[in-house]
This record gives C-alpha cells, structure tokens and sequence, in this order.
C-alpha cells in the first residue's frame, strides 16, 4: 500500500475560457500551498417513525476549493487570476473550464466549469487567493503528457 503524496493531485484551469472543451489550454495551479476539495454537502433530516432518532441524508453537493498563486509574473494562472481582479468579472466572465485529477489507481478525475469567487490579491503575502465553485461536473479518468491534461469522460 503505497501513501499518496500532494504532487499526485492536480488541479488545471483553462486560460483560454473554452467552456465547450474542444480547444481548452490547460495550465496546473502550482505555486500554491492549499489544497483542500470540500464537498459542501447539502444535508436532510428526517424524523423517520421506525427510529428514535434523525436519519441525515445528503441531498446534494456544492463542491468547492478555496485557492491560491503565488504573484510570479509569467505565471499564466496568476495572469488570469490577476485580471479577474483588475476586470471584477460578472456572470459567465467569471467562470473558468477546470479538470480535478485525484492520485492514486485508476486516475479519475472530475471536468466541468468552476465560478472563480472571493478573489483577493494580498501583495505583502505575494499572492492571490481565490475560491473554485465546481458545477455542471462530469467524471472520467485523465492522462498528463509533456504537462498537459487529457480527459476522457466515462461511459
């Protein structure tokens, strides 16, 4: 049984915005020191009559991950993240294509389109934080070539 180490989870955003995933240019988030995928789940209890107590079940999932890179010029993530700042986009201007590749046997992974929320540049720390709001989620496995991504989505 063999540990898991950080390097073996990727997340890639897409800097060239192709919400249709045909012509996507995938770039690793990599100066970062967090990594941390929370599910968010949306939860219901329920007073069934055959128990004494609350049954809780998930209903639902907000999947997000708050985010950060280093201010390193020609970093192409934090060029991007640096002009969602200076441009405080609306709407679909603040969505990014991203690929979520988890270590470990069978390399799944999870594709879709992330909201880019609670943006902050913080230049005494070097860095600009930000949040993924993961959505319209698809899974599959993925493959890295000479640094890019491809995923094939599952059947």
């Amino acid at each position: 049984m063999a540990r898991l180490t950080r390097e073996q989870f990727l997340i890639f955003l897409d800097t060239s915005g192709d919400t249709t995933f045909t012509t996507n240019t995938w770039k690793k988030i990599d100066k970062s020191t967090i990594f941390e995928y929370a599910l968010n789940e949306e939860t219901q209890e329920n007073a069934y009559i055959d128990t004494d107590g609350t049954t809780v079940e998930v209903v639902g999932n907000a999947p997000n991950m708050s985010q950060e890179i280093q201010i390193l010029d020609d970093n192409e993530i934090y060029t991007v993240i640096a002009e969602m700042i200076q441009s405080r986009p609306t709407g679909d201007d603040s969505k990014l294509p991203f690929l979520l590749c988890f270590g470990g046997n069978g390399a799944v992974a999870n594709r879709g389109i992330a909201t880019i929320t609670d943006k902050v540049l913080n230049t005494v720390d070097g860095k600009a934080s930000f949040t993924l709001n993961f959505a319209e989620m698809e899974d599959g496995t993925y493959v890295v070539t000479d640094g890019a991504p491809v995923f094939t989505a599952a059947v």
